[in-house]
């Protein structure tokens, strides 16, 4: 079988090391834009603190190891049409301008997404910067030790990652935000407060519901930065308010969503059977909300695509969904997120309840011995059907195994009550019950008064 492989991103590199794996006499080619493949664009700002030393280790898979399998790569190449009729592609290359046509039996989709340019203007300005690719880093890095002060725009994780690298390389760094929250898209009001304590604590400016308008340079050398309440200046800026699915070269040939995601079902099958796609680009199924989202996450890439290797020849492996599980630390504090928030729940018109619990996170040491971090933990769950629907939890402890476990049981439907008396390890005689249980046994008792009150 012949298969061409459109972008080198997670889903796509995932994708092919798993179906040569299974079938090592596919005929495999890779077109890829870029000049690099698999750039983890995640990791820049633990490149810009020095948490990876490497540019190098920044690729999440080498040229050289495809190549080995027997991989055509096409890097530096830009496909410019795909007709499904045929099953054909046109791509040129960026360094001869050599003009390509290739045909496929089935085509895996994979370009990933593209940062959203804000119509805001002056946001050509050499002194605004974005964070998609390995150019970006070393501009980002080159930055970090010379500019003096950062405005960053936008406060998902990659702006808000990057603020607290530049903060801690000394810059003096200002957020803003357009919205009333820090990270709304996973934390609810409590933990994005938290972590704006966090900013300002360390000298960070937080500014909440401001709209960019514009960038211009100042008379000496430096960046004013309009909002629609004021004006800021800075030596640089970055802009980072999210992204959209690279979906361009199939807008009229399969199904695409409102947003441009292109519609995949559990086999990651388009709607033309011989067109796969997974990642960024195409859709994934919400569990807790038991519906096709769009929520670009890395490890949601690396899940997708390895399952859409496995399905090129046969329908043989279903995706079983994800809950989005993501985390973040700042300031050597993690908060971690799975599944729907409240304010997710509400939105998708489930009738949803919460629980928050504050208590110690029990570390056993390799000596045995106990050491305690302050953790809070809120459990989203359905006031109907009392099944989880989410979580999210924040320490300075490594909470990221508890989060999955709540992950798991929200895949498995576990009920709120269930997860009060679920078995676990108990690591000293005087923490019986860790935090998930005690949520699991408040929840238990809310949900026992509320019942009495109504009868």
């Amino acid at each position: 079988m012949k298969v061409i492989v459109i972008g080198s991103t997670f889903a796509g590199t995932y994708a092919v090391q798993e179906l040569l794996s299974m079938h090592p006499d596919a005929e495999v080619t890779i077109y890829e834009k870029e000049a690099t493949m698999s750039f983890v664009s995640s990791g820049i700002a633990l490149y810009l603190n020095g948490e990876v030393n490497e540019l190098d280790n920044l690729y999440e898979v080498k040229p050289k190891s495809l190549f080995d399998l027997g991989v055509d790569i096409h890097l530096n190449t830009n496909v410019t049409n795909i007709d499904p009729t045929t099953k054909t592609i046109r791509a040129r290359s960026l360094e001869t301008g050599e003009e390509i046509e290739d045909s496929y039996d089935k085509l895996l989709f994979t370009p990933g997404s593209f940062p959203i340019m804000p119509p805001i203007r002056g946001i050509e300005n050499e002194k605004v910067m974005l964070a998609r690719n390995a150019y970006d880093a070393k501009m980002l890095s080159e930055a970090s030790n010379s500019a003096k002060s950062l405005i960053v725009v936008g406060a998902g994780y990659i702006g808000v990652e990057i603020a607290e690298a530049f903060n801690k390389k000394g810059s003096e760094v200002t957020i803003i935000q357009g919205s009333g929250r820090v990270l709304r898209k996973y934390h609810d009001e409590l933990y994005s407060n938290e972590i704006i304590t966090d900013f300002e604590h360390n000298g960070v400016k937080v500014i909440l519901s401001e709209i960019v308008e514009g960038f211009k340079d100042t008379d000496d050398g430096r960046l004013q930065v309009t909002t629609n309440k004021g004006t800021y200046v800075a030596d640089r800026a970055i802009v980072s308010v999210g992204s959209r699915a690279s979906s361009q070269l199939l807008r009229g040939k399969v199904e695409l969503g409102r947003n441009g995601e292109v519609l995949v079902d559990k086999y990651m099958r388009t709607s033309n059977p011989d067109i796969m796609a997974a990642g960024d680009v195409a859709t994934s199924f919400n569990n807790p909300a038991n519906k096709d989202v769009y929520i670009p996450l890395g490890s949601t890439a690396v899940r997708q695509g390895t399952i859409m290797g496995m399905n090129v020849y046969e329908p043989i492996v279903k995706y079983t969904g994800t809950q989005a599980s993501s985390g973040i630390k700042i300031y050597d504090v993690s908060t971690v997120t799975t599944g729907l928030t409240m304010a997710a729940a509400r939105k998708n018109g489930l009738n949803a309840d919460d629980i928050t619990v504050q208590s110690t996170h029990r570390i056993v040491d390799k000596d045995w011995q106990k050491l305690d971090e302050a953790a809070t933990l809120t459990v989203v769950y359905d006031k109907d059907s009392n099944y989880i629907l989410g979580a999210q939890m924040r320490s300075r402890a490594d909470i990221s195994q508890t989060i999955n476990t709540i992950s798991i049981a929200i895949q498995k439907k576990l009920t709120i009550q269930e997860l009060a008396v679920v078995d676990q390890v108990s690591q000293s005689t005087d923490q019986s019950f860790n935090l998930l249980n005690l949520a699991g046994k408040f929840a238990a008792n809310k949900i026992r008064k509320n019942t009495m009150k109504k009868r």
